[in-house]
């Protein structure tokens, strides 16, 4: 019990001292102008940077701040989103520049991709061409047989009628498959000539170390 005293009394006899080194007796700052400055409690001309919290024997307690307001601090979260996001989209570009390089070590390869895959749609689209051609002559062919019946459909057999319709059809779809084929064409002409962009500076770099 008596050592128990004792000790709360020491205890009690050491707090004060020690919150007294914990507690800073000033602090001190540079402001936005250059100035230095002082006090005994934080600087508001120095919330938006470190701030040094020095002990009453002298010597820095700790650093403090920069402390914003609600707003500050959300500013400071958006652009610390922002730069997180654009490092992010950086690392994916080099990602992909290197997925790229790798297919594409050099021009020649990038060059006989590029041939072959528009040979493929001139191909496809010249044979879509062919049909749509053949599908007009069909229809130079219905249109004589309408001749029978004076040229109005709704006088001709229903035979010849969906044969009209079928060919009508076909002629859209194929026009609408060969806009899509010299649409795609193009597409990939520019992605070709950015992806060549992208690389020819790292084509130059290998060409040269060698």
């Amino acid at each position: 019990m008596a050592l128990a005293l004792v000790s709360g009394l020491l205890l009690g006899a050491v707090t004060p001292a020690a919150q007294a080194q914990s507690m800073p007796g000033l602090y001190a700052c540079k402001d936005s102008r250059g100035r230095s400055l002082s006090s005994d409690r934080p600087i508001a001309e120095c919330a938006d940077r470190q701030q040094l919290a020095l002990r009453q024997s002298g010597g820095v307690l700790r650093t403090v701040g920069p402390s914003y307001s609600e707003l500050d601090q959300a500013a400071r979260e958006h652009q610390l989103q922002q730069a997180d996001r654009a490092a992010a989209q950086r690392a994916g570009e080099r990602r992909r520049e290197r997925a790229l390089l790798a297919r594409y070590p050099n021009s020649r390869l990038h060059d006989q991709e590029r041939a072959d895959a528009l040979a493929q749609l001139d191909q496809a689209t010249h044979l879509a061409r062919n049909y749509l051609a053949a599908l007009k002559r069909e229809r130079q062919q219905l249109d004589e047989e309408l001749q029978f019946f004076r040229g109005d459909r709704a006088k001709a057999p229903a035979v010849l009628s969906r044969k009209f319709d079928e060919n009508e059809e076909n002629v859209r779809a194929q026009t609408r498959f060969i806009q899509s084929r010299e649409e795609e064409q193009q597409r990939l002409a520019l992605r070709f000539a950015s992806e060549r962009a992208q690389l020819e500076p790292f084509w130059r770099a290998t060409s040269a170390s060698r």
